[in-house]
């Protein structure tokens, strides 16, 4: 029943993770758009079938990795429950990295670490399931935005 009663975690948007790199790349987006379509596409092909299509495909294509890109800049990574703390009773199954066996605590954030959360150095922050801070979105890639940064990949 507690499960019911939780609230889904929002979707967070952070406009303050653009910089000049995001910029960038978001101009280099546009300019490989417009170079393919009125540089490429249209003197070769023109407005024929082929044209249309390779023009439509592209255009379909681009607009979704830029979806993917701006939605893995501006999603919050994941961040570790304010109130998590380690079940005593399944200590076995924990992710422990210190010698004496006691849980992941986080010397900067002040509170227990989940298994595969970091503090990044770059955010001052723990992520959940952090994978890395990648300096072409300006934001930790996690638990929240591996999907779009994957598809982004692809």
């Amino acid at each position: 029943m507690a499960l019911l009663d939780e609230a889904p975690a929002p979707c967070v948007l952070y406009l303050s993770r653009i910089n000049f790199v995001v910029l960038g790349v978001l101009v280099v987006f546009g300019f490989l758009y417009y170079v393919s379509v009125f540089c490429v596409i249209v003197p070769w092909l023109s407005y024929s079938v082929p044209g249309i299509t390779n023009m439509g495909l592209l255009t379909l294509t681009t607009g979704l990795s830029l979806y993917c890109y701006i939605f893995c800049v501006l999603l919050d990574a994941g961040r570790p429950p304010a109130d998590y703390q380690p079940d005593q009773e399944r200590s076995s199954v924990l992710e422990v990295k210190r010698k004496d066996g006691a849980p992941r605590f986080c010397q900067k954030c002040n509170h227990y670490k989940p298994p595969r959360s970091h503090h990044c150095r770059k955010c001052q922050r723990c992520v959940l399931r952090m994978d890395h801070h990648c300096p072409w979105t300006n934001n930790c890639i996690g638990h929240a935005n591996y999907r779009a940064f994957f598809l982004f990949l692809i």
